[in-house]
């Protein structure tokens, strides 16, 4: 019987809604053309003041100008009842039903719903307030103008009674302090962490960075939630790069963009095995740094005693075999366990933490309303009927922008997600955050990785509210991608040691991995090792092998080599038999190439 009033009562708004709205046309015309505006002010001017400007405009102006020239022109008919009732029918007849609908648990004026309805009555009442100045202006009585004002008000205290008792049926009143963090995480406003735009939600280094790009940007790419993450690196490191970040910097969660040549760096939690596969029918192999950690948490209400689950509680309590806290230690109340919306990265998690059991359908409460991160942290911190709410989600969402003093972080097997937890992998659901690459890196992206993992960009990620590698673990990582891929990054990485680039100085070290790579053919390497063995420099002084260094790097073209191989053979050094025709001969192969160290000894020779 509840059911079949309701979907009566809700035909009867809807229908009465309709036909009062179609009544004042130019009323209806306004609302249209506001609700425009407002939709292209949010999807083509994205700069905050101008979204401001155009809402104000839209809410207020607008209504106040079509108000003013209704009055002035419409043909009104004598009696005041008569000419108010088309204005006053839609917010009357949408008040008088939503006692119904609070009492019944409908989410008529649920979060943004309640500001929609909220907006139209400012429209509503900017509209009235322009007909009334004008209608006193065509000679109405001061008695008509006080009926008019008593209608409107009745209008009014209707809607806000309404309001209120829905508030107070469901003891959904949020706190002030976490009123700015109601939307839900497809929403979350990324531009609000867009870098180059003067937004202060970006985190800002310590001090100057050492790494400054001014030109051949490395694009950046990634998932939304790590906008503010990569959007604080550009911002830090880019110069000169101002608002037109346009295909510099850009949000997608596919790597696609990687693998199709539209970016250099991709920014995410994982990689999925279609994007692998993708990668591997264009001929290319993913490379995964990481660059640091987040952790996937469970939160309740500060107030609920309950401080630890098990991975076998929260399984039980998301399939349904366990429906009270008491069972867990806690009061005697049922478990409102929210859930997240289906095929979002943290249902999927939760998916796999469950190992295969189905998950019970989520709360009453949910299903009436919505299912993001932003939600959920305010379901189960800031509603005063809620402290016996679950939720999960990233660790970010919950400590930076939805941090609030209502949630306590659960420990999961006695271990909280402490950063310390995290770093070490005590804490058991926690996961890397990558830097994914696909081609061969540019000097500018080498550097940037370099400096995203050392130092400095750890520190910065810390900032941002992630967890960084822990001390030392950026060393343990190049090491570990320098085995495993080619030639170019180990002599990169030999280079980084022996000079003290982002890692401690190492000569020793660094000679090493030089070795490594000259020994896979890579020329450069094999110049760079003839040096060493020449100079005595991470190695033991070794003339004979300097000169079978410069010599193999040389035959592969290495202008450089070829170069000190012709001074060896002129002045007959590092054990080469001193022979000017082999001297010219690797001169000019190197003069051929530009060297202009190679031309300027031909000339030498030829005086």
């Amino acid at each position: 019987m509840r059911d079949r009033l309701k979907k009566i009562f809700t035909l009867y708004s809807v229908l009465g809604f309709l036909l009062a709205a179609a009544l004042p046309l130019v009323a209806d015309a306004v609302f249209v053309l506001t609700g425009l505006l407002t939709l292209l002010s949010v999807v083509f001017w994205r700069h905050p003041s101008l979204v401001y400007a155009v809402n104000l405009l839209a809410v207020v102006v607008l209504p106040l100008v079509a108000g003013w020239l209704f009055a002035a022109k419409a043909r009104l008919p004598r009696t005041l009842f008569a000419r108010l009732l088309p204005l006053l029918l839609p917010p009357l007849l949408l008040s008088l039903p939503s006692p119904f609908y609070a009492l019944t648990g409908s989410p008529l004026f649920r979060d943004s719903l309640s500001r929609m309805l909220i907006i139209t009555g400012i429209i509503y009442c900017s509209f009235c307030l322009a007909f009334l100045i004008r209608s006193e202006r065509r000679g109405r009585s001061a008695a008509k103008k006080r009926g008019m004002a008593w209608l409107l008000g009745v209008a009014l205290v209707c809607a806000g009674s309404a309001i209120v008792a829905y508030q107070i049926a469901t003891r959904d009143i949020v706190r002030s302090g976490d009123e700015a963090f109601v939307e839900h995480e497809h929403l979350l406003d990324i531009w609000h962490y867009w870098p180059f735009r003067g937004n202060e939600l970006l985190a800002q280094p310590a001090s100057p960075p050492s790494l400054h790009i001014a030109s051949d940007y490395p694009r950046l790419v990634g998932c939304k939630d790590l906008v503010p993450l990569y959007g604080a690196i550009a911002q830090a490191v880019y110069t000169g790069l101002g608002q037109n970040s346009h295909g510099i910097i850009d949000e997608s969660c596919d790597v696609k963009n990687l693998v199709d040549g539209k970016a250099d760096i991709f920014f995410g939690k994982k990689v999925s095995r279609q994007g692998r596969d993708y990668a591997a029918s264009n001929g290319l192999t993913l490379t995964e740094i990481p660059i640091g950690h987040e952790a996937f948490v469970f939160f309740t209400h500060k107030d609920n005693p309950v401080r630890s689950l098990t991975q076998a509680q929260i399984r039980a309590v998301y399939s349904g075999r366990i429906r009270n806290w008491k069972e867990l230690g806690g009061r005697d109340e049922p478990i409102l366990a929210f859930q997240r919306i289906k095929g979002s990265d943290a249902q999927d998690t939760m998916l796999g933490i469950m190992n295969g059991e189905a998950m019970a359908p989520p709360p009453r409460a949910q299903q009436q309303g919505a299912s993001g991160a932003n939600y959920t942290v305010i379901n189960v911190a800031a509603y005063h009927n809620r402290k016996n709410a679950l939720g999960y989600s990233c660790r970010w969402y919950t400590t930076v922008p939805n941090a609030s003093p209502g949630i306590r972080l659960l420990a999961v097997d006695g271990i909280l997600p402490t950063p310390e937890n995290i770093q070490s992998g005590a804490y058991p659901f926690t996961t890397l955050l990558l830097a994914v690459t696909a081609r061969p890196l540019s000097p500018q992206s080498r550097s940037l990785l370099n400096w995203i993992i050392g130092p400095e960009g750890q520190d910065l990620i810390a900032r941002t509210g992630y967890v960084p590698l822990r001390p030392g673990a950026y060393q343990d990582e190049i090491d570990r991608l320098a085995e495993q891929k080619g030639a170019d990054i180990q002599f990169t990485l030999g280079e980084m040691y022996f000079l003290g680039r982002d890692v401690p100085k190492d000569e020793y070290k660094g000679a090493v991995w030089i070795q490594k790579a000259a020994e896979r053919g890579y020329a450069r390497a094999q110049y760079m090792l003839g040096r060493l063995y020449e100079s005595g420099r991470g190695v033991e002084k070794d003339d004979h092998k300097a000169l079978e260094w410069y010599q193999k790097a040389a035959e592969q073209g290495y202008d450089t080599a070829q170069f000190y191989l012709g001074l060896a053979y002129e002045y007959g050094a590092i054990g080469a038999a001193k022979d000017k025709n082999k001297a010219v001969e690797w001169y000019q192969k190197a003069a051929k190439q530009g060297n202009e160290s190679a031309k300027e000894a031909m000339n030498r020779l030829k005086e």
